[in-house]
């Protein structure tokens, strides 16, 4: 999957990106010393010069996601550099063309708030901002009959009024850094 990850197909590298996501999900105790090497390889494909077209879309979105799980299952292995890296994950954020793979890496940030992890939102909060640019997105996206996107929405808006509470000078300070589409979704979901 390491040499696969980075094969001139998009599709294959597509593949194993997702691959190396699984493995760091259920790999374990074998995964963990290849975190690093499998870290920057993921790395490589996200900020590649083409990394953001369609045809290269889904290798990239992939590759965050399996960082994401990676940060999650095995953050001992990135020590001091963990609120680096975690914040670098959220600036990759949200996902948009593969659908299927942004509710995973949406859910997975989720996650990462409602269990209260810091390193999250950034050192002093910083990244406050784009937290609100991704929900703004997440809430923004079609609306569909399918039951899993109308509970991720259900769970983003349960977050913004959380965080609402809890840190509403923040918010409001990040608020006003949106884009007045963002701005309407987000207002929208706390004056609801």
């Amino acid at each position: 999957m390491l040499e696969y990850a980075i094969d001139p197909h998009p599709g294959v590298r597509q593949a194993a990106c997702y691959g190396l996501g699984v493995c760091a999900t259920h790999g374990g105790e074998i995964f963990k010393p290849m975190c690093s090497q499998i870290f920057e390889i993921l790395v490589s494909v996200i900020t590649a010069p083409d990394s953001r077209t369609e045809e290269n879309a889904g290798p990239t979105e992939n590759s965050v996601s399996s960082i994401g799980k990676m940060l999650d299952f095995y953050p001992e292995v990135f020590g001091d550099r963990l609120p680096q890296l975690m914040t670098l994950w959220v600036s990759w954020l949200p996902l948009e063309y593969d659908e299927v793979e942004a509710r995973a890496c949406h859910k997975h940030l989720c996650s990462f708030i409602t269990r209260n992890n810091q390193h999250i939102f950034g050192n002093n909060l910083s990244n406050i901002p784009q937290l609100l640019n991704i929900f703004a997105t997440i809430l923004d996206s079609p609306d569909t009959e399918e039951e899993r996107l109308i509970e991720d929405k259900s769970l983003v808006v349960n977050i913004l009024k959380q965080m609402n509470v809890q840190m509403p000078e923040q918010l409001n300070a990040s608020f006003h850094t949106l884009d007045p589409d963002s701005q309407s979704v987000i207002t929208g979901v706390l004056q609801s």
